[in-house]
Formats: C-alpha cells, sequence, structure tokens
C-alpha cells in the first residue's frame, strides 16, 4: 500500500473515532469519496478498535500484570491513615496502574500540603524489572525542573519493603477528558501543544525520554484568571540515559501504550525524542 494512501485511512480512522458511531457510515463514505478498498481498510480499522475496547489505550507492559492478588490489595489500602517517613499522612487512594498504586496524602510537616505518593504493588517486587523501573521514574523527574513536568520530592522504602515516590499533587483533570467528539478550540489546542513541546524540550535535554506520551499523562491546571498550564506525569517507563539505577539495555522489547507509539517503538527498537514527538 502506498504510504500516502494509508496515511489518508489513518487520517480518516482517527478522525471517525471522535464521532458517535451512528454518524460513522456516513461521514466514512464522504471522506473516503465512496472508494470502496479505503472504506473497507477504514472499517476494519474501527472494527479492530471496538473488539480490542481499552486494550490499545493501554500500556503494554501493564497488559499482563492485570490479573491481580485480591490479598495484596487489600494490604496496601492498610495504608490509609498511617504515616510515611514521619511525615505523610496517606488520606485516600487515587488509582492504580499495572505495578503501582497512588494515593493523596498530606504533609504533616507543611501545614497539611497536599502530595502525591506512589507506592509499588507488593506482586511487582518478585519481579526485579519492575523495581528497577520503579526507581528509573524517581530518577527521571529528580533530573528535571520544569513547570510543565510534576515533581518529585523525595523516595524511599516501607518497613515491609514497598517502595515509594513522594510527588507534588497536581489538582486537575488529563487533557483526555477536555477531548470532545466536536473537537476543541484551536488557540487552546495550540497552548497545551506549545506547553508539552517545551516540556519535552527540557526532559530531552536531560537524557530521559518518556515512552508513554497520551492525553491521560497530560493534566491541565486551571487558575483563577482562567489561564491554563500543562504538567507531564508518569514516567513510570520513561528511559534514562546514563541511569544510576540500572544500566540502559541494547534490546528494548516493544513499551508504551500501542496507539500512541512510534514506528521504532512498536518494533522495539530504540526510542529517543523522536519518539516522544511522534506521539505528541
Amino acid at each position: 500500500m502506498e504510504r500516502t494512501l494509508w496515511d489518508r485511512i489513518q487520517e480518516i480512522y482517527y478522525s471517525a473515532l471522535t464521532i458517535g458511531e451512528s454518524e460513522r457510515p456516513a461521514f466514512i463514505v464522504t471522506e473516503c469519496d465512496s472508494d470502496p478498498f479505503v472504506i473497507k481498510e477504514v472499517t476494519s480499522l474501527l472494527n479492530a478498535e471496538k473488539s480490542t475496547g481499552d486494550f490499545l489505550h493501554q500500556p503494554i507492559f501493564e497488559l499482563g500484570l492485570r490479573l491481580i492478588d485480591g490479598a495484596a490489595e487489600q494490604s496496601l489500602d492498610q495504608l490509609i491513615g498511617t504515616i510515611i517517613d514521619k511525615r505523610y499522612r496517606i488520606v485516600k487512594k487515587l488509582g492504580r496502574g499495572g505495578i503501582g498504586a497512588v494515593y493523596l496524602a498530606h504533609d504533616l510537616r507543611l501545614h497539611n500540603k497536599p502530595v502525591a505518593v506512589k507506592v509499588l504493588l507488593p506482586e511487582s517486587l518478585q519481579a526485579p524489572y519492575l523495581i528497577r523501573r520503579f526507581k528509573q521514574e524517581a530518577e527521571a523527574l529528580s533530573r528535571i525542573n520544569h513547570p510543565g513536568v510534576v515533581d518529585v520530592i523525595t523516595a524511599g522504602e516501607l518497613a515491609d519493603g514497598k517502595l515509594y515516590i513522594v510527588m507534588q499533587y497536581v489538582e486537575g483533570v488529563t487533557l483526555r477528558s477536555q477531548m470532545a467528539a466536536e473537537g476543541m478550540d484551536f488557540e487552546r489546542v495550540a497552548s497545551f501543544i506549545r506547553q508539552v513541546g517545551a516540556a519535552l524540550h527540557r526532559i530531552h535535554e536531560k537524557g530521559i525520554f518518556h515512552r508513554d506520551l497520551k492525553p491521560e499523562n497530560i493534566m491541565l491546571q486551571t487558575f483563577t484568571d482562567g489561564s491554563e498550564f500543562v504538567k507531564l506525569v508518569d514516567f513510570g517507563i520513561a528511559k534514562v540515559q546514563d541511569s544510576l539505577v540500572a544500566p540502559s539495555t541494547i534490546n528494548e522489547a516493544p513499551i508504551g501504550t500501542v496507539i500512541y507509539m512510534s514506528p521504532e517503538q512498536l518494533r522495539g527498537e530504540k526510542a529517543g525524542a523522536a519518539s516522544d514527538i511522534f506521539s505528541m
């Protein structure tokens, strides 16, 4: 298939994803200029998207970790109400991913200032690779000092061996929650892209590549004057050059969220700044 034709098919496919299913058939026929081949290819992609559900939107490395031990989940919930490092009181769980859970906590030394605490799941402690990834997330964030990237405050280990990272609590919404079927205001989107680009430039300068840039990992903060600021979050699968935690691997496995991954990531090849820019 010619590259230009494939680009056209992808463009129509992604556009169709933003509208209701009942409106898609007419939209596809119009956009495909009634070309039966193009219609078939776009429809096939949409059917695959529907059959996989959220599969394409989940990080690959998390898919194999979705079956969890109920006892382990209960043990993490017991963190609520406890105090970490004699300073951070765990208030409630905000969410969980494939290898860790994130909690809201209050900093008892700073007038109950809210912070986010990410704790490695007990079952993840059985996988040395996941432990390295968790430690590298803290290392990556500690290298970066930019208003468009979430700040790390400290990191450590609980008495039972579970690792944790204390980070800035970002009070806001995800970019995903603001993406509507009818589209978004052009100037607003331009502002977001400009800010994301500036943040990526900074992290790339520090030898860090996010590798999982997607709307869910872009937080938006709104201030009283109505201005909106971007914060990049979740560096859980970031690649860190010259890491002090673990050396970079030569042969990389595909890692990221499929629908936003660059071609080189999908092939398991070396990911770099261009990979993040492709995702953006």
